[in-house]
């Protein structure tokens, strides 16, 4: 839209989350990377300390964790451990205040072991593709597909929580595809499908998108990607792929392996784009 100073306002607004950020808050028993979770603030500048397992299955108090006239841990329906990995603008800088990305790996396997992923609700959502952001695809792929098998079924009750107008509908769709939308953002987090091709139509555009896999593997075990082309090229990136396949009509082409070790890739962009590392092409810090 050519306005700039908005976007740059914006953007730079964005990064407030870091202003909730308590780096000495820990939780009981747990290993030394995890440390550090958004807190609620006072308007004087200090905290309001709540302790990261409120709102979830470990809850020492067992909250309610919704609206009323008690609340003042400012947090509702998610933990402040599943809320402190949510800055999806910018997850690089959040990398960046978890200790760097081995840290930010071994705290999302963490969440996973322990309990704290909670599938039911939106804000866990978006933890299982998260490792993408590590340069590790493939941990997502493999924590996505364990979401799906441990969490949802074909009955008449298959969807683990309150279907929210859809949310749960449509993460379960994007998971077996093989795409999480990034949210406000022309990307798509790229994992495997469960089927060999899957095509999308696009009513706006009037085009057709194929994803396919040439070596799909009925197996289940290679399904991690270790090439893309895009319309017969190579793409340069195994983690993400642009909105724009969706309006050309494209051919997304995968080629798949058990190797979990692949990154997203050797160019600079291969990860997905982050607001602190220049990402998304129009934001001047």
């Amino acid at each position: 839209m050519g306005l700039s100073d908005d976007s740059n306002k914006y953007a730079k607004r964005s990064q407030n989350f870091l202003n909730l950020w308590n780096p000495n808050v820990t939780v009981p028993d747990a290993p030394a990377y995890v440390q550090g979770f958004i807190q609620p603030k006072f308007s004087n500048g200090t905290f309001n300390h709540t302790d990261p397992r409120h709102c979830s299955i470990h809850d020492p108090v067992k909250a309610t964790c919704f609206l009323n006239n008690i609340r003042r841990d400012g947090f509702y329906e998610s933990s402040p451990i599943v809320y402190s990995q949510y800055a999806p603008h910018d997850t690089a800088k959040l990398i960046e205040i978890q200790g760097g990305p081995e840290n930010f790996i071994q705290r999302l396997d963490w969440i996973f072991d322990e309990g704290y992923f909670d599938s039911t609700n939106e804000p866990s959502q978006q933890i299982p593709f998260m490792y993408h952001y590590a340069h590790r695809p493939a941990l997502s792929t493999f924590r996505s597909r364990q979401t799906i098998s441990t969490s949802y079924n074909t009955s008449l009750n298959g969807l683990p929580g309150n279907d929210d107008s859809g949310a749960m509908a449509s993460y379960v769709f994007f998971y077996l595809v093989g795409l999480y939308p990034l949210p406000a953002t022309q990307q798509f987090l790229l994992s495997s499908p469960y089927f060999p091709s899957i095509s999308f139509y696009n009513p706006l555009f009037e085009s057709w998108t194929t994803i396919k896999v040439s070596n799909f593997d009925t197996t289940g075990k290679s399904v991690y990607v270790k090439d893309v082309k895009i319309d017969g090229k190579e793409w340069k990136s195994r983690c993400w792929i642009p909105w724009s396949v969706f309006e050309n009509g494209s051919t997304v082409e995968l080629e798949v392996t058990d190797d979990m070790s692949l990154d997203c890739g050797a160019a600079d962009d291969s990860l997905p784009a982050s607001l602190s590392t220049g990402g998304y092409g129009w934001v001047n810090f």
